[in-house]
């Protein structure tokens, strides 16, 4: 899995939660996630998880999430690059070991 890919479906899926017309290109890791930045709020924030498990068949470890502050949008990219190829790993790893 790329992660230029998984970073534009992020932020992209955070622009169409708190449906801004931003392109994703234009949003560095800099800028913040909530207020002053993409105003992204706690209920916005949990559709963007489930719309990235959705899209990933991935499933996030709530105590995890809930325990990670997310000020900027590199924090963010970082987790859920992180969770995917955790996720992408397993995945082969199964495949592999079961073929």
């Amino acid at each position: 899995m790329k992660t230029d890919e998984v970073r534009r479906f992020a932020i992209e899926t955070l622009l169409k939660a708190k449906r801004q017309e931003a392109a994703a290109d234009t949003i560095d890791d800099a800028t913040p996630i909530g207020a002053g930045g993409l105003g992204v709020n706690s209920l916005a924030f949990l559709q963007t998880f489930v719309i990235i498990e959705d899209r990933y068949g991935l499933t996030f470890d709530d105590a995890s999430v809930a325990n990670t502050r997310f000020s900027t949008v590199g924090e963010f990219v970082a987790f859920v690059s992180e969770a995917v190829g955790a996720h992408a790993a397993r995945n082969v790893a199964q495949n592999v070991g079961g073929a």
